[in-house]
């Protein structure tokens, strides 16, 4: 499945289907295009001024958290990274929901645009394995941001839709059979286990939570950028939808099973989706304008160059905060 929707991306990246949806897209391009129709819609009503972005990250083992819409010109790294954000892209834990921050973001103003987004979805990191030529290697975030302007109060919402495809779970003496320590596809494997291990516990853990009646829960405990990113959806505060592919190989029924008790748990969760708060646009530039400068005198500041990466990444998120609010407008 994944292979036939990467190559399906490919052909949709290179204008193959036009800019129309093609009966064989995924979900998530189909979803993609529907949110850009119903947003034309929206445009005519006249109440806000939107913009719509794009950006896409995979969280690896061996490049930390990519950038997908650069990754063509990035140097696939040979060993484990120290921390996830060394690759330029790292996790804000202190915002709410929890969010990437660094990565780059390319303005969708028409169905044309999507093609930039498709090639880049089409990159996604795959390797052969004894079970599966074409194993997905990561797990693969795709956002559309939506910021909606109000010039009469001065305010924007902003709304994230994310697409999220995991990668499968692997019983690693299928997988990679005899595979030394050495193969990076098999410690990709193992950390790939663990993040989903890491998941299914924080599942368990919420459904627990919700039948003993505590109104409290902490995903601090949960290891990886994983399980925080998917925090608003699993606690129900984002409308969720989840999706378990499984193998029709009888070989795989074991698997199979796994997947289908994983996808089970999932269903127990409640929804209880809540409305976007607006930020003044006045705190957003103040806010952007501090972070630009606070991460430059750090630069300045640090004789070392160990968290440069993360510093520079902070620039970046501020100049694009800046940016859309010159595109909308405001500056």
């Amino acid at each position: 499945m994944q292979t036939i929707e990467q190559g399906i991306m490919a052909k949709a990246g290179a204008g193959e289907f036009g800019t129309d949806c093609c009966p064989d897209y995924g979900l998530c391009p189909r979803g993609m295009l529907d949110i850009f129709d119903r947003l034309e819609e929206m445009r005519q009503e006249g109440d806000y001024t939107y913009l719509l972005t794009f950006c896409a990250v995979e969280l690896t083992v061996t490049e930390g958290n990519v950038d997908m819409l650069k990754k063509t010109n990035s140097t696939k790294k040979d060993n484990p990274l120290w921390f996830t954000g060394a690759s330029g892209v790292s996790l804000d834990k202190t915002c709410k929901p929890p969010k990437l921050f660094g990565m780059s973001q390319i303005p969708i103003g028409k169905k044309e645009d999507f093609l930039e987004a498709f090639r880049t979805i089409a990159c996604r990191n795959t390797a052969g394995t004894s079970m599966n030529d074409h194993s997905s290697r990561s797990h693969c975030f795709v956002f559309l941001n939506l910021y909606a302007s109000s010039k009469d109060s001065g305010t924007i919402r902003t709304s994230r839709f994310q697409f999220v495809d995991l990668a499968g779970s692997e019983r690693l003496n299928e997988a990679h059979g005899s595979a030394q320590s050495g193969d990076m596809r098999l410690w990709e494997g193992m950390a790939t286990n663990f993040s989903l291990t890491m998941l299914s516990q924080c599942v368990r853990n919420l459904v627990s939570c919700s039948k003993s009646g505590r109104k409290t829960f902490s995903f601090r405990g949960y290891v990886g950028d994983l399980v925080p990113l998917l925090s608003e959806s699993l606690v129900g505060s984002a409308m969720t939808l989840v999706v378990v592919c499984i193998s029709s190989a009888v070989a795989n029924a074991g698997q199979s099973v796994n997947a289908l008790e994983f996808g089970e748990v999932f269903s127990k969760l409640t929804v209880h989706p809540r409305g976007v708060e607006t930020e003044k646009v006045t705190t957003m530039k103040r806010n952007a304008e501090a972070l630009r400068d606070s991460a430059e005198q750090a630069l300045k500041d640090s004789n070392t160059t160990k968290y440069a990466v993360v510093r520079d990444a902070q620039i970046r998120q501020a100049q694009q905060v800046l940016d859309i609010l010159n595109c909308l407008g405001h500056l």
